[in-house]
């Protein structure tokens, strides 16, 4: 059993669930500690099951729910990258709540949690050392690679290698040009520190797809510039311009909303 489920992916919030028959592990936790708390519930499960949480980067939408998260459970171990691990510590202090659990990702970039090999890798954002991880068990693997402006060779390298590429279809070009955002909020989103858009998103998986990527799930889709179904539009359509057959791939999109979907590898 190697299953990912998406629990929650928007702008409002980010958290992953990776789990086998022995281990339990959370991708960001950008969600209120109740939330965390249901979600798991709703799959039987208690923050007691979790093993090890890692987190991409501090902004709020993928740790809202930490500090309390560590409050409640101090044992279970938190990783993260030098810079982030360093932010969070220091919030920690501010908030007087003990962080011994939290552990810096450092060389070499692989960790094992149980039957699990989680690499780090470095990520374009602006953020202060945003991470993307590949989670591997057995011969399946799942990259989760969100919140990046520019997808480098290097974080190209680990989706392809991926049974499951994650990858941000964050907004449509034309609804943030036109769309309620300032100027320079509308230029960060669409910078090399920002987010992909549907078109760059299309590019990647083009890419992946020549070679033999057939599975692939869009995240963290905007709410107020994107729409979940011109997402996938705009990467079906990319792909039939370049003569690939579209039903021969399956590309969903996770819920913005909580969902207990379930992707089985």
């Amino acid at each position: 059993m190697f299953n990912l489920y998406p629990l929650f992916s928007s702008s409002s919030g980010n958290m992953y669930l990776i789990e086998t028959e022995d281990t339990n592990i959370l991708v960001d936790i950008g969600v209120t500690y109740k939330k965390v708390k249901d979600a798991l519930n709703t799959l039987n499960k208690d923050t007691s099951d979790i093993d090890a949480i890692f987190i991409t980067h501090e902004h709020s939408d993928h740790i809202k729910g930490l500090n309390m998260f560590i409050k409640n459970n101090p044992t279970i171990p938190i990783y993260a990258s030098k810079g982030t691990s360093a932010y969070l510590k220091n919030s920690l202090i501010n908030s007087k709540i003990e962080f011994n659990n939290i552990i810096e990702l450092c060389e070499p970039k692989f960790i094992n949690i149980k039957d699990l090999n989680i690499t780090y890798f470095n990520i374009s954002h602006d953020a202060i050392d945003p991470v993307g991880y590949k989670i591997s068990h057995g011969d399946k693997s799942i990259t989760i690679a969100t919140d990046l402006g520019t997808i480098t060779n290097d974080v190209y390298s680990y989706l392809e290698e991926s049974s499951l590429p994650v990858i941000e279809s964050n907004y449509d070009k034309n609804m943030l040009l036109a769309g309620k955002y300032p100027f320079e909020v509308k230029r960060r989103i669409s910078g090399p520190y920002g987010h992909l858009s549907n078109e760059d998103s299309g590019q990647v998986i083009l890419k992946l797809a020549q070679n033999g990527i057939r599975n692939f799930l869009l995240s963290h889709v905007s709410e107020n510039n994107n729409v979940p179904d011109l997402a996938k539009e705009t990467i079906c359509s990319t792909l039939s311009l370049a003569g690939f057959n579209v039903n021969e791939f399956n590309i969903n999109i996770a819920s913005k909303d909580f969902s207990t979907e379930v992707y089985e590898l």
